[in-house]
């Protein structure tokens, strides 16, 4: 599922050629409508399959995706989280159209030109802490 990300190779080399963002949970969404950009911050529970030599630990994947060249956005998310339950990218009329469904029927559904994966990195759970957090 790297349809419409210009670096879609980065995910592919982690989780393998049938990735797709199906039971991640979209953690945090932003939109600078003005600037026409999205960012989504999304937590992903499969498994990784090649994992980077740096990574010694985890449990999830934590992978921030920017869009650029919005050209319409709509979203509806009423109850959290919102745990991914389809995902679809059409290429239509120049412009790339992702929808993300969630198992609660929310969505967020946009129009862009360019996506890029902005970060990936190792999450595992910190008991003291009592979250998910960033290995490094």
């Amino acid at each position: 599922m790297t349809n419409g990300i210009e670096n879609g190779f980065i995910l592919t080399n982690i989780f393998g050629d049938d990735f797709n963002f199906v039971n991640s949970e979209v953690e945090y969404s932003r939109s600078e409508i003005m600037a026409g950009r999205m960012s989504l911050d999304i937590i992903v529970n499969q498994n990784v399959k090649y994992p980077p030599n740096k990574w010694k630990e985890w449990e999830k994947v934590y992978v921030k995706i920017d869009f650029w060249g919005i050209k319409e956005i709509s979203s509806k998310v009423y109850r959290l989280p919102f745990i991914i339950s389809k995902i679809s990218v059409v290429y239509k009329q120049n412009l790339y159209e992702i929808n993300i469904q969630s198992k609660n029927n929310d969505f967020i559904k946009c129009k862009f030109i360019l996506s890029r994966i902005q970060n990936v990195k190792p999450l595992a759970y910190n008991e003291k802490n009592k979250k998910f957090e960033i290995c490094e």
